[in-house]
């Protein structure tokens, strides 16, 4: 419809009129329509608070939950280390007493 303005504006001046007030009028009303459907566009992907505050309180459980589970786990892996320290001191021990019963036997 913009489009056909201009052959009105042609048609204006064919009649020895002023095209230009009728323009500047469209060229604000059209400006005002863009700048409208433009904020609408941008209002369609705004966020609404309430969406926003469910969403802020599912990631904010979602990292309650993975923070109980980290502790879980590290607790798991504490008790792993320990587990693990305690076998290398006997693997040490072991190997300790396998040193004096192999000197032992070269005594022999």
């Amino acid at each position: 419809m913009y489009k056909d303005a201009a052959m009105m504006y042609k048609s204006i001046k064919w009649l020895n009129g002023d095209p230009n007030p009728l323009k500047k009028l469209v060229d604000v009303y059209v400006s005002s329509v863009s700048a409208n459907v433009a904020l609408r566009q941008v209002a369609s992907i705004v966020c609404h608070p309430n969406e926003l505050g469910r969403e802020r309180a599912t990631c904010i459980e979602q990292v309650d939950q993975v923070q109980s589970h980290l502790i879980m786990v590290q607790g798991e892996l504490d008790a792993i280390k320990e587990k693990h320290r305690e076998a290398t001191q006997k693997v040490a021990k072991l190997k300790e007493a396998l040193g004096i019963a192999y000197e032992e036997e070269q005594q022999l």
